[in-house]
């Protein structure tokens, strides 16, 4: 619920005001000074964002292989060798030039296109977001980054 962001028939602001009195708002608020503020919150926490990292780093592979196979027709190219891809076989060798190209021109306009703070390597962005910006980073900047890194 972002300011500016328009939700279809719903009023943000009775929203906001229900949280507020409702017996929901008072466990939501009790949870998250639990959380940040004994022990055991911050462990759990901790596990939280560990299984969170850990399902992240299972799908970014995921996503490497996917774009590995429509480029080579082979779950892990590296293994390979000097040979020409499965999908392109009329390339020969070449497209072991070509695809880090098309790659390149795929990734562009695409970080160009949906997350513009996405440009570069990920520290200094996220360094920028901390200081610039609360600490926050747009949810689709994490998903354009990936599939634009596994690209």
């Amino acid at each position: 619920m972002r300011k500016g962001i328009p939700l279809p028939g719903v009023d943000v602001g009775a929203l906001r005001e229900w949280l507020r009195r409702s017996r929901v708002g008072s466990v939501l608020r009790s949870g998250s000074t639990w959380l940040r503020g004994s022990r055991l919150g911050l462990v759990v926490m901790a596990l939280l964002v560990g299984v969170g990292a850990g399902l992240g780093a299972v799908g970014f592979r995921y996503l490497i292989s996917a774009f590995t196979w429509l480029a080579t027709g082979y779950q892990q190219f590296g293994q390979q060798g000097r040979v020409a891809s499965l999908h392109l076989p009329w390339l020969g060798i070449w497209f072991l030039l070509l695809i880090p190209v098309v790659g390149g021109l795929v990734y562009g306009p695409l970080i160009q296109r949906f997350a513009r703070e996405a440009r570069g390597h990920g520290v200094p962005e996220v360094m920028l977001a901390v200081a610039e910006n609360g600490g926050r980073i747009r949810p689709q900047v994490t998903i354009v980054k990936a599939v634009a890194s596994a690209v």
